[in-house]
Protein backbone atom coordinates (compact mmCIF):
# COMPACT_ATOMS: atom_id res chain seq x y z
CA UNK A 1 0.00 0.00 0.00
CA UNK A 2 2.94 2.18 0.50
CA UNK A 3 4.30 1.70 -2.41
CA UNK A 4 1.55 2.52 -4.58
CA UNK A 5 1.04 5.69 -2.52
CA UNK A 6 4.44 6.95 -3.05
CA UNK A 7 4.33 5.59 -7.08
CA UNK A 8 1.26 7.68 -7.04
CA UNK A 9 2.87 10.59 -5.35
CA UNK A 10 5.62 10.56 -7.45
CA UNK A 11 3.35 10.91 -10.65
CA UNK A 12 1.41 13.78 -9.27
CA UNK A 13 4.34 15.46 -8.40
CA UNK A 14 5.17 15.47 -12.69
CA UNK A 15 1.48 16.15 -13.04
CA UNK A 16 1.78 19.52 -11.31
CA UNK A 17 4.32 20.86 -14.01
CA UNK A 18 1.68 20.84 -16.62
CA UNK A 19 -1.27 22.33 -14.40
CA UNK A 20 -0.38 25.94 -14.76
CA UNK A 21 -0.67 25.49 -18.53
CA UNK A 22 -4.19 23.87 -18.64
CA UNK A 23 -6.83 25.32 -18.56
CA UNK A 24 -9.19 22.31 -18.39
CA UNK A 25 -11.40 22.77 -15.04
CA UNK A 26 -11.71 19.04 -15.21
CA UNK A 27 -8.43 18.16 -15.24
CA UNK A 28 -7.73 20.89 -12.34
CA UNK A 29 -10.24 19.35 -10.18
CA UNK A 30 -9.69 15.88 -10.64
CA UNK A 31 -5.51 17.00 -10.01
CA UNK A 32 -7.00 18.45 -6.79
CA UNK A 33 -8.76 15.70 -5.54
CA UNK A 34 -5.88 13.59 -6.71
CA UNK A 35 -3.91 15.68 -3.87
CA UNK A 36 -6.28 15.46 -1.56
CA UNK A 37 -6.68 11.69 -1.46
CA UNK A 38 -2.95 11.61 -0.93
CA UNK A 39 -2.26 13.67 1.59
CA UNK A 40 -5.25 12.23 3.77
CA UNK A 41 -3.37 8.85 3.02
CA UNK A 42 -0.19 9.96 4.04
CA UNK A 43 -1.56 10.96 7.32
CA UNK A 44 -1.22 14.95 6.50
CA UNK A 45 -4.68 15.86 7.91
CA UNK A 46 -4.19 19.45 7.87
CA UNK A 47 -3.33 19.65 3.53
CA UNK A 48 -5.87 16.72 2.68
CA UNK A 49 -8.92 18.88 5.02
CA UNK A 50 -8.43 22.14 2.80
CA UNK A 51 -8.38 20.26 -0.50
CA UNK A 52 -11.38 18.88 0.38
CA UNK A 53 -12.73 22.02 1.27
CA UNK A 54 -11.36 23.87 -1.50
CA UNK A 55 -13.12 21.20 -4.16
CA UNK A 56 -16.46 20.96 -2.52
CA UNK A 57 -16.66 25.01 -2.62
CA UNK A 58 -15.42 25.04 -6.89
CA UNK A 59 -17.76 27.33 -9.03
CA UNK A 60 -17.84 24.42 -11.76
CA UNK A 61 -20.69 22.14 -12.09
CA UNK A 62 -20.42 19.27 -9.52
CA UNK A 63 -22.96 16.91 -8.44
CA UNK A 64 -24.59 17.72 -4.72
CA UNK A 65 -23.34 14.06 -3.63
CA UNK A 66 -19.90 14.72 -4.57
CA UNK A 67 -19.71 18.22 -2.74
CA UNK A 68 -21.36 16.46 0.16
CA UNK A 69 -18.52 13.81 -0.01
CA UNK A 70 -15.41 16.25 -0.46
CA UNK A 71 -17.16 18.43 2.55
CA UNK A 72 -17.53 15.32 5.10
CA UNK A 73 -13.61 14.44 3.95
CA UNK A 74 -12.34 17.58 5.03
CA UNK A 75 -14.32 17.19 8.54
CA UNK A 76 -12.89 13.78 8.81
CA UNK A 77 -9.42 15.24 7.94
CA UNK A 78 -9.53 17.94 10.42
CA UNK A 79 -10.72 15.90 13.27
CA UNK A 80 -7.73 13.74 12.49
CA UNK A 81 -5.40 16.51 12.21
CA UNK A 82 -2.66 17.45 15.42
CA UNK A 83 -3.85 19.38 17.93
CA UNK A 84 -2.88 23.18 17.61
CA UNK A 85 -3.28 26.77 16.06
CA UNK A 86 -3.64 25.03 11.96
CA UNK A 87 -6.29 22.69 13.12
CA UNK A 88 -8.06 25.45 14.85
CA UNK A 89 -7.87 27.77 11.87
CA UNK A 90 -9.65 24.79 9.74
CA UNK A 91 -12.21 23.61 12.18
CA UNK A 92 -13.01 27.40 12.36
CA UNK A 93 -13.68 27.50 8.04
CA UNK A 94 -15.63 24.19 8.42
CA UNK A 95 -17.72 25.17 11.73
CA UNK A 96 -18.58 29.06 9.57
CA UNK A 97 -19.75 26.82 6.49
CA UNK A 98 -23.36 26.28 7.05
CA UNK A 99 -23.49 23.05 5.08
CA UNK A 100 -21.80 21.02 7.94
CA UNK A 101 -24.62 21.43 9.99
CA UNK A 102 -26.34 18.94 7.82
CA UNK A 103 -23.79 16.20 7.98
CA UNK A 104 -23.49 13.28 10.69
CA UNK A 105 -20.48 14.45 12.17
CA UNK A 106 -20.69 17.81 12.63
CA UNK A 107 -21.51 17.43 16.23
CA UNK A 108 -17.72 16.16 16.88
CA UNK A 109 -16.37 19.14 14.98
CA UNK A 110 -18.56 21.08 16.93
CA UNK A 111 -16.91 19.93 20.54
CA UNK A 112 -13.53 20.05 18.85
CA UNK A 113 -14.33 23.58 17.34
CA UNK A 114 -15.73 24.99 21.18
CA UNK A 115 -12.30 22.90 23.04
CA UNK A 116 -14.86 20.52 24.55
CA UNK A 117 -12.81 17.36 26.05
CA UNK A 118 -14.53 14.57 24.08
CA UNK A 119 -14.95 11.21 25.72
CA UNK A 120 -14.93 8.00 23.73
CA UNK A 121 -18.44 6.78 23.74
CA UNK A 122 -19.02 9.79 21.72
CA UNK A 123 -16.74 8.55 18.58
CA UNK A 124 -18.45 5.32 18.67
CA UNK A 125 -21.04 6.94 15.11
CA UNK A 126 -17.66 8.90 14.30
CA UNK A 127 -15.67 5.25 13.66
CA UNK A 128 -18.18 3.65 11.23
CA UNK A 129 -17.35 7.04 8.90
CA UNK A 130 -13.97 6.11 9.06
CA UNK A 131 -11.40 4.53 6.26
CA UNK A 132 -8.70 1.78 7.35
CA UNK A 133 -6.14 3.92 7.54
CA UNK A 134 -7.56 6.26 9.92
CA UNK A 135 -7.91 3.29 12.35
CA UNK A 136 -4.04 1.71 11.59
CA UNK A 137 -2.32 1.11 14.55
CA UNK A 138 0.45 3.24 15.48
CA UNK A 139 4.22 2.01 16.81
CA UNK A 140 4.53 2.47 20.19
CA UNK A 141 7.17 4.55 20.37
CA UNK A 142 6.30 6.29 23.95
CA UNK A 143 7.38 2.81 25.68
CA UNK A 144 11.22 3.16 24.71
CA UNK A 145 11.68 6.72 26.89
CA UNK A 146 10.53 4.77 30.55
CA UNK A 147 13.64 4.97 31.98
CA UNK A 148 13.85 2.32 35.82
CA UNK A 149 13.34 5.71 37.50
CA UNK A 150 9.75 5.85 36.01
CA UNK A 151 9.87 2.45 36.35
CA UNK A 152 10.46 2.89 40.37
CA UNK A 153 8.06 5.70 40.36
CA UNK A 154 5.05 3.77 38.01
CA UNK A 155 5.78 1.18 41.00
CA UNK A 156 5.31 3.35 43.66
CA UNK A 157 2.05 5.06 41.86
CA UNK A 158 0.48 1.67 40.89
CA UNK A 159 0.42 0.54 44.53
CA UNK A 160 -1.67 4.00 45.08
CA UNK A 161 -4.11 3.33 42.65
CA UNK A 162 -4.90 -0.21 44.10
CA UNK A 163 -7.32 -1.11 46.65
CA UNK A 164 -7.53 -3.68 49.46
CA UNK A 165 -10.69 -5.82 49.09
CA UNK A 166 -11.82 -8.47 51.23
CA UNK A 167 -13.90 -11.11 50.21
CA UNK A 168 -16.36 -13.46 51.74
CA UNK A 169 -13.94 -15.93 52.31
CA UNK A 170 -12.30 -13.09 54.57
CA UNK A 171 -9.06 -13.16 51.98
CA UNK A 172 -7.99 -9.97 50.69
CA UNK A 173 -6.57 -9.39 47.35
CA UNK A 174 -5.44 -6.03 45.46
CA UNK A 175 -7.87 -4.80 42.58
CA UNK A 176 -6.38 -2.23 39.89
CA UNK A 177 -8.87 0.57 39.34
CA UNK A 178 -7.65 1.95 36.14
CA UNK A 179 -5.03 0.89 33.78
CA UNK A 180 -3.21 3.41 31.87
CA UNK A 181 -1.77 2.88 28.81
CA UNK A 182 1.90 3.52 26.96
CA UNK A 183 0.35 5.91 24.47
CA UNK A 184 -1.97 6.40 21.47
CA UNK A 185 -3.21 3.31 19.98
CA UNK A 186 -4.26 4.25 17.00
CA UNK A 187 -4.41 7.32 14.06
CA UNK A 188 -8.17 8.57 15.92
CA UNK A 189 -7.11 7.59 19.76
CA UNK A 190 -3.69 9.93 18.68
CA UNK A 191 -6.12 13.05 17.65
CA UNK A 192 -8.46 12.46 20.43
CA UNK A 193 -6.17 12.68 23.08
CA UNK A 194 -4.41 15.62 21.64
CA UNK A 195 -7.29 17.71 21.49
CA UNK A 196 -8.07 16.79 25.13
CA UNK A 197 -4.82 17.51 26.13
CA UNK A 198 -5.36 20.98 24.53
CA UNK A 199 -9.00 21.47 25.84
CA UNK A 200 -7.79 21.07 29.26
CA UNK A 201 -4.86 23.82 29.04
CA UNK A 202 -8.01 26.18 28.78
CA UNK A 203 -9.65 24.60 32.07
CA UNK A 204 -6.22 24.30 34.38
CA UNK A 205 -3.27 26.70 35.33
CA UNK A 206 -1.39 23.69 36.15
CA UNK A 207 -1.95 19.89 36.62
CA UNK A 208 0.59 17.29 37.12
CA UNK A 209 1.26 14.42 35.00
CA UNK A 210 -0.07 11.98 37.08
CA UNK A 211 -3.82 13.45 37.22
CA UNK A 212 -3.78 14.33 33.43
CA UNK A 213 -2.87 10.45 33.24
CA UNK A 214 -5.79 9.58 34.72
CA UNK A 215 -7.98 11.86 32.83
CA UNK A 216 -6.57 10.83 29.94
CA UNK A 217 -5.65 7.05 30.25
CA UNK A 218 -2.04 7.44 29.81
CA UNK A 219 1.35 6.68 32.18
CA UNK A 220 2.48 9.88 33.58
CA UNK A 221 5.83 10.01 31.58
CA UNK A 222 3.80 9.47 28.11
CA UNK A 223 1.96 12.68 29.19
CA UNK A 224 5.07 14.40 29.61
CA UNK A 225 6.79 13.27 25.99
CA UNK A 226 3.42 14.41 24.48
CA UNK A 227 3.23 17.16 25.96
CA UNK A 228 7.14 18.14 25.41
CA UNK A 229 6.31 16.94 21.44
CA UNK A 230 3.79 19.81 21.28
CA UNK A 231 5.38 22.39 22.76
CA UNK A 232 8.43 21.77 20.50
CA UNK A 233 6.10 21.84 17.79
CA UNK A 234 4.27 25.40 18.83
CA UNK A 235 1.10 23.80 19.31
CA UNK A 236 1.26 23.81 22.81
CA UNK A 237 2.26 27.17 25.25
CA UNK A 238 3.20 25.13 28.20
CA UNK A 239 6.10 24.54 30.66
CA UNK A 240 7.18 21.59 32.38
CA UNK A 241 7.79 21.54 35.73
CA UNK A 242 9.64 18.13 36.14
CA UNK A 243 11.02 18.58 39.84
CA UNK A 244 6.93 18.79 40.86
CA UNK A 245 5.47 16.77 37.97
CA UNK A 246 3.34 19.33 36.86
CA UNK A 247 2.41 20.86 33.70
CA UNK A 248 2.26 25.34 33.84
CA UNK A 249 -0.01 26.24 30.63
CA UNK A 250 -0.03 29.33 29.40
CA UNK A 251 -3.29 29.53 27.26
CA UNK A 252 -5.17 30.05 30.37
CA UNK A 253 -2.95 32.83 31.53
CA UNK A 254 -3.19 34.66 28.52
CA UNK A 255 -7.13 34.16 27.99
CA UNK A 256 -8.99 36.81 28.79
CA UNK A 257 -11.79 36.85 31.36
CA UNK A 258 -15.02 36.33 29.23
CA UNK A 259 -13.25 33.79 27.28
CA UNK A 260 -12.04 31.76 30.18
CA UNK A 261 -15.81 31.71 31.52
CA UNK A 262 -16.80 30.53 28.19
CA UNK A 263 -14.23 27.51 28.05
CA UNK A 264 -15.56 26.87 31.34
CA UNK A 265 -18.57 26.91 30.45
CA UNK A 266 -18.57 24.83 27.64
CA UNK A 267 -16.60 22.22 29.42
CA UNK A 268 -18.61 21.78 32.36
CA UNK A 269 -22.11 22.39 32.05
CA UNK A 270 -22.72 21.86 28.49
CA UNK A 271 -21.34 18.56 28.23
CA UNK A 272 -23.14 17.90 31.24
CA UNK A 273 -26.43 18.30 29.70
CA UNK A 274 -25.23 16.30 26.81
CA UNK A 275 -24.97 13.12 28.91
CA UNK A 276 -27.77 10.66 28.45
CA UNK A 277 -28.65 9.88 32.17
CA UNK A 278 -27.60 11.87 35.72
CA UNK A 279 -25.77 8.98 36.39
CA UNK A 280 -23.49 9.07 33.82
CA UNK A 281 -23.32 13.46 34.45
CA UNK A 282 -22.74 13.05 38.14
CA UNK A 283 -19.91 10.33 37.51
CA UNK A 284 -18.06 13.09 34.81
CA UNK A 285 -18.27 15.65 36.68
CA UNK A 286 -16.91 13.59 39.78
CA UNK A 287 -13.99 12.89 37.77
CA UNK A 288 -13.39 16.45 36.94
CA UNK A 289 -13.16 17.39 39.99
CA UNK A 290 -11.04 14.68 41.65
CA UNK A 291 -7.90 16.00 39.66
CA UNK A 292 -8.40 19.25 39.83
CA UNK A 293 -5.82 20.67 41.85
CA UNK A 294 -6.74 22.26 45.40
CA UNK A 295 -4.23 25.14 44.13
CA UNK A 296 -6.97 25.89 41.43
CA UNK A 297 -9.72 26.15 43.10
CA UNK A 298 -8.22 28.18 45.75
CA UNK A 299 -6.99 30.86 42.99
CA UNK A 300 -10.12 31.07 41.53
CA UNK A 301 -11.90 31.47 45.01
CA UNK A 302 -9.48 34.78 44.95
CA UNK A 303 -10.48 35.76 41.60
CA UNK A 304 -13.55 35.71 42.45
CA UNK A 305 -13.53 37.55 45.90
CA UNK A 306 -11.43 40.59 44.01
CA UNK A 307 -14.75 40.31 41.60
CA UNK A 308 -16.98 40.88 44.19
CA UNK A 309 -14.62 44.24 45.80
Amino acid sequence: MDLIIKRSETCLNRASLLIPITTDQTIILSFKLSQARIFDSKRRFEEASKKYHEISLTDQDLAHEERSFCLSASMVCAILAKAGPARTRILRDLYRDNRTRELPNFAILSKMFYDQLIRPDELVEFKKTLKTHHLAKLNNSFAILEEEDDDNNSNSNDDEDRRMIVGEDGESCLRKEQVLRDGPETVLDQSIIQHNLLSTSKLYRNISFRALGKYLGLKPFVVESMVRVMIQENRLRAKINQADGFIDFDDYCKTDEIESEQVLISNVVLSGSNQKDNTSEKSDRKRLIEILPESIRWDESIHLTKKKK
